[in-house]
């Protein structure tokens, strides 16, 4: 399964299973900083995303 799937899923079963706004927000954090900026592993091992002060974020698919 394509790691990004993977973060999406993890993503919304957390929300699903009742889990907090902080929780929700380092999730979406790890899965784009995976996508983005680690690339599946193979860049920027060690790197740390966090969210904050963030007060609307809309995606589309």
């Amino acid at each position: 399964m394509y790691k990004a799937t993977r973060e999406s899923d993890r993503l919304l079963t957390a929300h699903d299973a009742g889990s907090s706004e902080a929780e929700l927000q380092q999730l979406a954090a790890d899965g784009l900083g995976e996508a983005y900026f680690r690339d599946n592993g193979n860049r920027a091992d060690g790197l740390r995303m966090e969210f904050t002060d963030i007060d609307y974020v809309e995606t589309d698919l």
